[in-house]
């Protein structure tokens, strides 16, 4: 399963964002289990759906910031929003496991 170091690593993020980082992980642990239901995914499809969507969560709050920088061409930030479904970068990942949907 997916940990908080991991996340780290994957969206770059300062040592001092460990709490918030934990908190996206929770929330991204939550929402991809519950998109997937009782389906069965491969641990290392599991785990890299679980940092996408972390990931986006967390990007939700840097790209507010980057927002605030467009425009500003003295600074390197992307001005770049995250997808409003924070499961979007996780859907294609865990598709093959997830079977047809039926209405």
């Amino acid at each position: 399963m997916a940990d908080v170091n991991q996340l780290r690593a994957f969206t770059g993020a300062a040592a001092s964002d460990s709490e918030y980082l934990s908190a996206c992980l929770e929330a991204a642990t939550e929402r991809v289990n519950r998109h997937i239901g009782r389906c069965q995914v491969p641990g290392p499809v599991l785990n890299q759906a679980i940092l996408e969507v972390a990931g986006n969560l967390w990007q939700r709050r840097v790209g507010k910031q980057d927002l605030a920088a467009f425009g500003d061409g003295t600074l390197l930030a992307s001005p770049a929003r995250p997808a409003l479904d924070p499961l979007t970068p996780a859907r294609a990942l865990l598709a093959p496991w997830l079977g047809v949907g039926i209405a």
